[in-house]
């Protein structure tokens, strides 16, 4: 019994510390419970909020814990108090009480060490951002294949935006107001062939699409993402824990995009260096102009 509650209390522990100020991105999350949380829900439920999910285990837990602690402070107790002298039981009535003790003093302090070290560590701060779709995009442009790509965020890039972004982070009239986040570069060929398909309903196609895509019509360089010199960004806060605006809220409201602190900035910085925007889709920049609508 001591053995599997010093366990327990590891593994809340152990929890506490990789979840709690964790910063995680997820799709739309949606969690049918199999079984009842006893306390906070009834089986069935179904729960869109995961940092409730997580507080909710994370207090019964704490609930488990201290209950099975006082049933072993009971048994210790009861031991030592009826051991008549006998040293062994006594021992052994000791080392219990001791054992739930501090299970129990663990479980419990496992919030307050964190919060001395920093307060930040004992807020779940976990952001649910939208699945970004692909973007619409000109039938056609007259572009050329950039030989020159480097890794951004993990997107490939052509190295002018790299040497743009460096700059833009260094730059305190910037690095102080938001923090850039490169969310899609270099589209492969075959990539695009399977989007054509899915918009257009085949490939080769003439259209229409919907949405309007690139149809590749003469190869990588007909369309920006398959140059590698069309990639997508986005402004966080300095820090880059959180993305500013949403794409769902852009696409909804352009002119408050646009107008939003952070990707404002974004922008302005990124046409200072001779980046365009698309009017449609304020996170998407080209250098050079390739896009009809990249101003």
């Amino acid at each position: 019994m001591r053995s599997k509650i010093k366990k327990l209390m590891i593994f809340l522990f152990v929890c506490i510390i990789f979840t709690v100020g964790a910063k995680t991105s997820f799709a739309a999350f949606e969690y049918h419970l199999l079984e009842s949380i006893p306390g906070f829900y009834a089986e069935g439920s179904v729960l869109t909020d995961f940092p409730a999910l997580i507080l909710a285990i994370y207090k019964f837990g704490i609930w488990t814990v201290g209950i099975a602690g006082l049933f072993m402070l009971v048994i210790g107790g009861v031991m030592y108090a009826g051991s008549a002298g006998n040293t062994s039981v006594v021992a052994s009535a000791k080392n219990i009480i001791a054992d739930a003790l501090v299970g129990i003093v663990t479980a419990m302090g496992a919030y307050l060490f964190l919060y001395v070290i920093n307060p930040d560590l004992t807020k779940i701060n976990i952001d649910f951002m939208d699945q970004v779709p692909l973007e619409a995009e000109d039938e056609s442009v007259s572009g050329s294949v950039s030989t020159n790509l480097v890794s951004v965020d993990g997107h490939m890039v052509d190295i002018s935006f790299k040497e743009a972004l460096d700059d833009i982070k260094r730059n305190p009239a910037y690095s102080t107001v938001m923090k850039p986040v490169v969310v899609s570069g270099l589209r492969t060929e075959k990539k695009q062939i399977e989007l054509i398909r899915e918009n257009c309903g085949s490939y080769p196609s003439n259209g229409p699409c919907t949405p309007p895509t690139c149809l590749l019509r003469d190869g990588p360089s007909s369309c920006p993402h398959t140059t590698g010199r069309a990639v997508d960004i986005w402004a966080f806060t300095p820090d880059g824990r959180k993305q500013a605006i949403s794409q769902k809220e852009c696409t909804q409201n352009l002119a408050a995009c646009r107008q939003n602190r952070y990707q404002a900035a974004l922008i302005q910085a990124m046409r200072e260096r001779g980046f365009c925007v698309l009017d449609s889709e304020p996170w998407h920049f080209e250098k050079p102009r390739m896009s009809s609508s990249c101003n």
